[in-house]
């Protein structure tokens, strides 16, 4: 099989030939149709190592790609829930699966929790590499089958290479409490992940959704998805909080903090102020921090501030079946298809060219 393979920190991706994989015993071996190309990838594999020394990334050479989804090519032995022909995701999320917090259904808050074709969190994550070392950026890879999503046939394996940051953001509003009728501030919201949690949020039932971002046309563009409920605002350099809350009198239920590592920690700040009293905030944007809370007021207003990771398989189950209802359409997402030989190419385009309305994916022939 070819496989896109890293060889050395910030360097191009090269097309290997490799065996095909064999799956273990309660594991599957997918034929990669679609596989995300996201925005960090590239900062993954070039600065991590001097950003975050304690985010282990995978022995080189080695097969990178987060978000993968295809069909079922075998089963281990041990395999009765899903067949060959499956069509699936493949939640990349793995743990040691003997921690208490595995056993109790909380793999993200293993010590050893992993991404396969990533980066992992701890010490453990090393083994987990080694026995998962096949990624989305390959065309075959394996997974345990407890990590499978199913896709239904309304649900296409393209629209499935955008399930990782729909998941976060899935998880990330489940955390936050959000119930039908109450409101929710998106900021960062025309990336990736913030057009993911607006799609989201209306389909949890929110009243009002505060899209928070700098970009009038992509703001634009979620209003016209939902013209009554999306309310804008674009930030320009004046204080988010007075506004949001003149649009929302009292403040917003919850909150959505998706920027990124390089946006400035002001803004979240900022944004924070505009929360209610016993609303809570939900980091899953990774902004640089340190972010200042002054527990005095969290106190007085019962606030509370959230990080979450990723999110489960079990999620993504019930994530799939709201995108099967209908109840998320992802029809607003425009595919950006790319053969696996240009995978630097998607990239370097990536970089300048990425709004959260693009589908970045390597498509499989």
């Amino acid at each position: 099989m070819r496989a896109a393979r890293l060889h050395e920190i910030g360097g191009s991706f090269s097309i290997d030939e490799l065996p095909v994989p064999t799956p273990g015993p309660h594991d599957v071996l997918v034929r990669v149709e679609a596989c995300g190309v996201i925005p960090n990838l590239r900062n993954v594999v070039t600065h991590f190592p001097s950003w975050y020394p304690f985010l282990p990334l995978p022995a080189l050479p080695a097969i990178f790609g987060l978000d993968a989804a295809g069909t079922v090519a075998a089963v281990g032995e041990g395999v009765r829930s899903v067949r060959p022909g499956d069509r699936v995701y493949v939640n990349p999320g793995l743990s040691c699966g003997e921690c208490r917090y595995c056993k109790q259904g909380e793999p993200t808050r293993c010590d050893a929790y992993t991404f396969m074709g990533y980066f992992g969190f701890g010490q453990g994550s090393q083994a987990l590499f080694e026995r998962y070392p096949y990624a989305g950026y390959a065309e075959y890879m394996t997974a345990p089958v407890a990590n499978l999503v199913r896709l239904p046939d309304s649900v296409g394996t393209v629209q499935a290479a955008r399930f990782g940051y729909m998941g976060t953001a899935y998880s990330a509003l489940r955390k936050s409490g959000l119930r039908p009728g109450q409101s929710v501030l998106i900021l960062g919201a025309t990336g990736t992940l913030g057009v993911g949690a607006a799609l989201l949020a209306l389909a949890f039932g929110a009243a009002r959704v505060v899209v928070v971002a700098r970009d009038r046309n992509l703001l634009d563009r979620l209003v016209q998805i939902d013209p009554q409920r999306v309310v804008p605002v674009q930030l320009d350099g004046s204080a988010i909080h007075p506004r949001v809350r003149e649009l929302v009198p009292g403040g917003v239920d919850a909150m959505l903090d998706t920027l990124g590592a390089k946006a400035p920690a002001e803004l979240s700040v900022d944004a924070m102020q505009a929360v209610a009293r016993g609303g809570r905030i939900v980091q899953i944007g990774g902004v640089a921090g340190p972010i200042p809370i002054d527990p005095h007021p969290f106190m007085c207003a019962q606030l509370q501030y959230i990080g979450s990771l990723w999110f489960t398989a079990a999620e993504g189950d019930e994530m799939v079946a709201m995108i099967a209802s209908g109840q998320v359409d992802l029809d607003v997402l425009e595919a950006r298809p790319y053969a696996l030989e240009r995978l630097n190419e998607a990239l370097e385009d990536i970089q300048t060219q990425a709004n959260g309305f693009t589908n970045f994916h390597i498509a499989h022939r």
